[in-house]
């Protein structure tokens, strides 16, 4: 449980982190992402929410539609896929334990 709770605040800070700022997604993504955007910030809301009721089902469920929206809708987020590429140029560089 303790674990769920940490991970769920790396993915939200990290979506802060990734997230383009507004003048940057008006010229890059196209104004019908817009009801994602907002969708995954209301959803980001109500995680946090969550987080303070400790009900980690709820956040797993929001983290799951943020996802679905991220992965049905890659060309709202160009700047997070671009991070999401290159994390995992760099996953697939590292050397290989024995």
């Amino acid at each position: 449980m303790k674990k769920l709770l940490i991970l769920a605040g790396f993915m939200s800070v990290g979506s802060v982190f990734a997230a383009p700022s507004a003048p940057m997604m008006a010229e890059s993504v196209p104004a019908s992402c817009k009801q994602y955007h907002q969708q995954m910030k209301q959803n980001h809301q109500a995680i946090d929410a969550a987080y303070d009721k400790k009900d980690a089902c709820t956040m797993g469920k929001l983290m799951m539609q943020n996802r679905q929206i991220f992965e049905s809708h890659p060309e709202c987020f160009p700047k997070r896929r671009q991070m999401m590429q290159q994390q995992q140029g760099a996953q697939g560089m590292a050397p290989m334990a024995k």
